[in-house]
């Protein structure tokens, strides 16, 4: 009996050996030699990957509540490909990888070189997985069926899957490891990989940073700096990566863990370098982190900001140089620092850097306007300010030098002295001018724009005072070695500049999609002997606009009209006059307070004009309604005689004439009886004027001319009648024929030829000159609706008169040989008149309100957009000096609210 019950055991025992045995057999023919990790398939020339875990639960939950992606489906194409992968989640519910999907890793590879880079995913195939689950996969996503060829990856059995148009997907199952690839050089990659049992490159840094990884977390994402230019090929566009060499040698290894929240993304981690290659995050070891002092100079709408912290500047300068010896980093350095030796002298890098303390930043403002020359800015701190503005005044001399607003402007006569000292990453500042800013010392490109800095820095919206930023930066670190700062929101015009073709074309059609991300913060600090990594974006389709104004005043109702900049002969300071809804009159000051308010009881019908009543410098303002004219003081008083009560309704916006400059003014006015009278500054019919009539009713102001001494008052009807008259109302110019002149369209001297002393456009948008004899000339400038705007001005300020139309949605600007300056469409029509807003002796800019949506327009003679997405207003903007200190304010209505912003 024993004997029988020992041969039991071991005829189980042997049974199971067998068994064992089979299934070994089973899975050796079915899967390969040995189950192998994902990671031991990754190709060796891997230039990323991620290791999602659990994807399918991943997958489930951010489709079902995540605003992120609810968001990214909304684009195009990226939300077609997240669509497919809820509908692979659906796909393998009842397939036997489902519960793998729901517990296991995904890894995701993009591996080879800029001419072929490929992507795959590899994981772990699960036993008894079928073949047939990776077809069926592939299939539901591409919603038809497929081919299915044989192939060969190395020595590996595979799968191609393609449809009519040609190869679909590869894959293959081998060692326990199901590996899917977009191209066939990826799975003989993987399958080289598998084969040789090579290692990862760089295999103790990788190592080293895998063993910092975390594990619950949505995935973990490892980057090969070293192989990281093959995917910024794809990313960035190549004028952006010209020269600019520093992603290959960045660093070595870089693990970050990835937690995707409702309205956030976080990743952190850590990066590794080879102390023996000079890579760039080396330059920074053994600094402390320094905390992030510089916005508080830099302007509130700085969009990009790179700030570099360090302990000690010294080490770091030194560290540099070694950095920079590496073969094909900044090759020609060496030569361009010496020639600037040889023009600045031997001492240069020692004025440069000897008084610098713990920080460097790049600050670019205004992305939307694509004109980084103007908007580009280095800040350095100082860690002795006075010996910083003596060691850069040995440089620059006293050649270059200019006060503004109780800053001293400088310049060093040298191009591309910045990055040659301080590296490439700040190229941005080829130019040298430069002012102190507290302890800092602030370049920029060009004069103007160190005194737009300056401006801004006095209006008190800084960076740090920006409440979006504010709370962007609760979620950043206040310390760090490197911060890269990056406004999405406000800068769609940029990324579509530096992203590759595709990746421009994705923004430029999902603007709204990218605006609701609001920014991006990258960051790294020596920390535990390696370099901490963090990068955070935000999520915010609720963002709230910056209230970019200086000053707001409120009014009781809605801005009616439009606001006028008037004289305090007080104080030579500028105050606004403006009306609202209610008929109120109100004058605001250079601080945006209400002086008084003044109810006028009726609409007003004209511009505000100020005028010298008494003949003694102080000032009054003018206007008219339909029933009267007033005239009020600086202190809100109706001046001696006024208002003026008229014998019937006006019918146009009064003019103010100083026909000899002496304030003798005349004011024209036409009335409902289509006569036009004329009255003195105290409301006094002016006698000798025979009140000319006009056949339809005038509703355009009348327009005093002067040729060669003699006076010409203009006067067009609504009916498309002209009548040119004298001083005393008779007809000066006879038309010969008949002037259907724009309703839109000014009478202006002409300044451009001889054929004819006044010009302006018809209703077809046609140039017409008129001669004195009453003749007329054309010019085409091509068709025109008849309700164009036409200015004649010198916009250029090359001294002549250019063409402005303004049609529909349509701007354009021709100069005085009718050559297209520029031209801009808005992106709805346009129902007032562009403006012509002088800013110094040598700029004009041209401006234009949109009531419709309340956006600010004002282009340069370039045609380049100097305004905001910002400013908002839908009355005409005023553009000056309120408190004559040279800094710009431009003025503005919308709703029931004037708005100061600065301008510059």
């Amino acid at each position: 009996m024993a004997r029988q019950n020992s041969f039991f055991k071991y005829g189980i025992l042997i049974f199971l050996v067998v068994v064992v045995i089979a299934g070994a057999y089973y899975i050796y023919n079915k899967y390969g030699y040995a189950r192998l990790s994902p990671l031991d398939a990754i190709p060796a020339n891997t230039s990323a990957f991620i290791v999602v875990n659990q994807p399918g639960q991943l997958i489930g939950t951010l489709a079902e509540k995540n605003m992120i992606w609810k968001d990214l489906l909304k684009s195009e194409p990226l939300g077609e490909f997240l669509q497919m992968l809820n509908y692979a989640d659906s796909a393998l519910d009842e397939s036997s990888t489902h519960e793998w999907l729901n517990k296991g890793e995904l890894y995701v590879v993009l591996s080879g070189d800029s001419a072929q880079l490929s992507a795959g995913i590899l994981f772990e195939w699960p036993y008894g997985g079928q073949e047939s689950d990776i077809d069926k996969l592939v299939a539901e996503l591409q919603g038809k069926s497929l081919q299915k060829n044989n192939m060969e990856f190395g020595q590996y059995k595979g799968y191609s899957l393609s449809d009519t148009n040609g190869a679909v997907v590869y894959y293959m199952v081998s060692h326990g490891l199901a590996i899917i690839g977009s191209t066939p050089e990826f799975m003989t990659d993987c399958a080289e990989r598998i084969k040789s049992g090579q290692v990862l490159p760089s295999l103790d840094n990788f190592e080293k940073v895998s063993a910092t990884a975390g594990r619950n977390v949505h995935a973990n994402i490892y980057i090969n700096f070293r192989r990281i230019g093959e995917i910024s090929d794809r990313i960035l566009a190549s004028a952006f990566r010209d020269e600019k060499q520093i992603l290959p040698e960045f660093g070595s290894w870089a693990e970050v863990d990835l937690l995707i929240k409702n309205e956030e993304i976080l990743l952190n981690g850590y990066t590794e370098t080879i102390d023996s290659l000079y890579q760039y995050l080396d330059i920074f070891k053994g600094q402390d982190p320094q905390k992030i002092e510089i916005t508080r100079i830099l302007p509130y709408n700085t969009s990009l900001l790179l700030s570099l912290g360090f302990e000690d500047f010294t080490a770091l300068y030194d560290r540099q140089e070694a950095y920079y010896s590496n073969e094909g980093i900044f090759k020609s350095r060496k030569s361009r620092l010496e020639t600037l030796k040889r023009q600045l002298g031997p001492a240069l890098e020692d004025r440069m850097t000897s008084w610098i303390g713990n920080e460097i930043a790049l600050a670019l403002i205004n992305p939307h306007l694509r004109d980084p020359q103007n908007n580009s800015f280095i800040a350095i701190h100082a860690r002795d300010i006075e010996k910083a503005v003596r060691s850069l005044g040995e440089l620059s001399g006293t050649s270059a030098t200019t006060h503004y607003r109780g800053y001293l402007i400088s310049r060093i006569p040298a191009t591309g002295l910045l990055p040659v000292i301080f590296g490439q990453l700040f190229s941005a500042v080829e130019n040298n001018y430069y002012t102190r800013i507290e302890d800092y010392i602030v370049f920029a490109n060009s004069q103007g724009s160190i005194e737009n800095f300056i401006n801004i820095l006095l209006s008190g919206k800084t960076l740090k005072q920006n409440e979006n930023f504010k709370r962007f930066t609760d979620n950043v670190s206040d310390r760090s070695n490197i911060l890269c700062y990056f406004n999405i929101r406000n800068s769609i015009n940029m990324l579509e500049d530096v992203l590759s073709p595709q990746w421009a074309r994705f923004v430029k059609n999902n603007p709204e999609v990218v605006r609701n991300f609001e920014a991006l913060a990258v960051q790294f600090k020596w920390l535990n002997n390696m370099y901490f990594s963090s990068v955070y974006i935000k999520h915010n389709p609720s963002y709230i606009n910056e209230d970019l104004s200086i000053w707001k005043a409120y009014l009781d109702a809605p801005v009616y009209g439009d606001p006028y900049f008037v004289k305090d002969h007080r104080t030579n300071q500028l105050k606004i006059v403006t009306f609202d809804t209610l008929n109120n009159m109100y004058l605001i000051d250079h601080e945006g307070n209400i002086v008084w308010k003044l109810n006028i009881g009726e609409k007003v019908i004209s511009d505000v004009h100020t005028v010298d009543f008494y003949k003694n410098g102080k000032i009054q303002y003018l206007f008219n309604t339909e029933n009267r004219i007033y005239l009020i003081d600086l202190l809100g008083r109706d001046v001696e005689g006024y208002p003026v009560e008229l014998r019937d309704q006006a019918t146009n916006g009064l003019a103010v004439f100083e026909y000899d400059d002496n304030k003798d003014y005349r004011i024209l006015i036409a009335l409902k009886d289509n006569r036009i009278y004329n009255y003195d500054i105290r409301g006094k019919k002016i006698k000798g004027w025979n009140n000319p009539m006009t056949k339809g009713v005038v509703t355009m102001p009348v327009q005093h001319l002067r040729v060669d001494r003699k006076d010409y008052i203009v006067i067009a009807d609504a009916e498309n009648n002209v009548k040119i008259t004298d001083r005393r109302g008779n007809p000066r110019i006879n038309l010969k024929s008949k002037l259907e002149n724009g309703l839109r369209s000014g009478f202006y001297v002409n300044e451009t030829n001889s054929k004819g002393i006044i010009l302006t456009t018809d209703k077809t948008g046609r140039l017409v000159y008129i001669k004195q004899d009453g003749r007329m000339e054309t010019t085409d400038f091509g068709r025109f609706s008849e309700n164009h705007y036409f200015l004649y001005e010198d916009f250029d300020n090359k001294g002549g008169k250019d063409f402005i139309y303004l049609d529909g949605n349509k701007l354009t600007v021709y100069d005085r040989f009718k050559n297209e300056m520029f031209s801009h469409e808005f992106e709805n029509e346009i129902n007032s008149s562009p403006l012509i807003i002088p800013v110094s002796a040598r700029e004009k800019l041209i401006g234009v309100v949109s009531e419709k949506t309340g956006k600010i327009y004002l282009f340069d003679k370039q045609g380049r957009l100097l305004s905001t997405p910002d400013h908002r207003g839908r009355t005409k903007m005023l553009i000056g000096s309120l408190n004559r200190d040279g800094q710009l304010n431009m003025i503005s209505g919308s709703g029931a609210t004037i708005y100061n912003y600065y301008f510059r």
